[in-house]
C-alpha cells in the first residue's frame, strides 16, 4: 500500500511552525555566538563550535516524553487550544513514533490518558519498535567500546537522540537517530598515550545516559516511557540487548585487532 503523505502532512501542520521558529533561533544564536569574520575563509573552522549532520531532524525524546505527558499541550500550545487540539497533536506524535498508527476508540480525556489508550491499540508494534531501537542502542554503544572510543555522553544523552518515521522497502519504519558526535573520541592504532582511567570515565558516562543511573533517566529510561512498556517486556529486552552488546563488542574487537595487525606489519615491512 502506498504511504499516506497527504495524511501525513495535515497531521504535521500543527507542529510545523514550532520547528519554523526553532530553525530561526538557532540560526540568530549561531550568528551571535560565531561572530564569523567577513571574508568567511581564513579562521571559519577555528571559530566553528558546532557541527551540523545534514537529514539527522528528529523528534527528540525528552522532548516527545514531554509532549506525550499531561503538560504536553499546554507546553507546545500554550494556554489557549482545544480538545480536538490536543488530540491531533498526540495522534501526529504517536504517528511519527510508531509508522503505522490506528487511533484508538476512546475519547479525550488527557494527554496521558488517550496516549495509553492509543498505545494499548498499537501495543505488538509498540513492543516490536522498542525492541529495534535498544538493538540499534547496542550496536552503536557496542561498536564504540569495541574500538575504546567514547562520547562523554553527548551522542547518548536524550536531547541528542530522536526517533523519525521513514518509507523505507515499501512500509514505514522508525529509526532511532543519535544526532550530536561533537564529543566523539575514537583513538587511532598508532596513539601512544592512550589514557586508560580517563577513557573508562567517560565510557561510564556514555553508559550512564544510555541506561540511567540516579536522577539520570538515560535514553533507555525515555524510550520506555514514550512506549509504556511494561516492567515485564523491559527486563527481557535489557537482557537481550547486553547479550548483543557483550557479541558485537568481542566481534568488533577482534576485527579491529586484524586491522592493526595488518597496519604494523605494512609499516614495518613495506
Amino acid at each position: 500500500m502506498a504511504p499516506d503523505f497527504d495524511q501525513r502532512k495535515s497531521n504535521r501542520s500543527i507542529y510545523r511552525q514550532v520547528s519554523v521558529m526553532d530553525e530561526q533561533t538557532m540560526s540568530a544564536q549561531i550568528q551571535e555566538s560565531w561572530s564569523l569574520p567577513e571574508t568567511m575563509v581564513d579562521g571559519i573552522t577555528e571559530r566553528l563550535r558546532q557541527a551540523i549532520i545534514t537529514g539527522t531532524s528528529t523528534f527528540r525524546l525528552d522532548k516527545l516524553a514531554l509532549y506525550l505527558s499531561d503538560r504536553g499541550p499546554q507546553r507546545y500550545f500554550g494556554s489557549e487550544y482545544s480538545e480536538d487540539d490536543a488530540r491531533r497533536f498526540a495522534d501526529a506524535l504517536l504517528q511519527e513514533l510508531l509508522g503505522h498508527y490506528t487511533p484508538p476508540d476512546a475519547a479525550y480525556e488527557t494527554q496521558e490518558q488517550y496516549v495509553a489508550a492509543a498505545l494499548s491499540a498499537n501495543r505488538s508494534r509498540a513492543d516490536a519498535i522498542y525492541l529495534s531501537h535498544l538493538n540499534e542502542i547496542g550496536i552503536m554503544w557496542g561498536t564504540l567500546v569495541a574500538v575504546r572510543a567514547y562520547t562523554r555522553g553527548e551522542s547518548f544523552v536524550a536531547r541528542n537522540v530522536g526517533l523519525r518515521s521513514v518509507w523505507d522497502g515499501g512500509h514505514w519504519r522508525v529509526k532511532i537517530i543519535f544526532m550530536d558526535h561533537d564529543s566523539l573520541i575514537i583513538p587511532s592504532f598508532s596513539e601512544k598515550d592512550f589514557y586508560v582511567p580517563e577513557a573508562l570515565r567517560w565510557m561510564m558516562l556514555d553508559e550512564t545516559y544510555i541506561w540511567g543511573r540516579g536522577s539520570v533517566l538515560g535514553t533507555v529510561g525515555h524510550l520506555r516511557e514514550i512506549y509504556r512498556i511494561t516492567d515485564e517486556l523491559h527486563e527481557q529486552t535489557i537482557a537481550l540487548a547486553r547479550s548483543a552488546l557483550k557479541k558485537l563488542t568481542r566481534r568488533r574487537r577482534a576485527h579491529s585487532q586484524a586491522i592493526q595487525s595488518c597496519e604494523h606489519y605494512l609499516t614495518r615491512y613495506l
